[in-house]
């Protein structure tokens, strides 16, 4: 995520018109963005940022991501959907 807008959405979470608690991904608009951004966006956060231009450069040096290594699974730490469904923190724990 860009440092823009990482200031984006701490504003749009600091601005929001109801404050609470909110489980949220929050990613530049990279076309090769796979998650989804709309619990973000319902709080007013517009990604204006695109790393595409990183990419070749990167790609080259790595390969690129695999999509079936394990570790994509929990892309979004101890509470993410994996694909067995919600997975508590003590069950993520477990696959760290």
């Amino acid at each position: 995520m860009s440092p823009g807008d990482v200031g984006r959405v701490v504003q749009a979470c600091l601005t929001a018109p109801e404050p609470g608690f909110r489980v949220m991904f929050a990613i530049s608009d990279n076309i090769r963005r796979w998650a989804s951004i709309d619990g973000a966006t319902a709080l007013g956060f517009v990604s204006e940022d695109d790393a595409e231009s990183f990419a070749p450069e990167l790609i080259a040096r790595d390969s690129g991501p695999d999509p079936s290594e394990p570790v994509h699974d929990r892309v979004g730490g101890l509470s993410e959907f994996g694909p067995g469904g919600l997975a508590s923190c003590g069950d993520s724990m477990s696959y760290l």
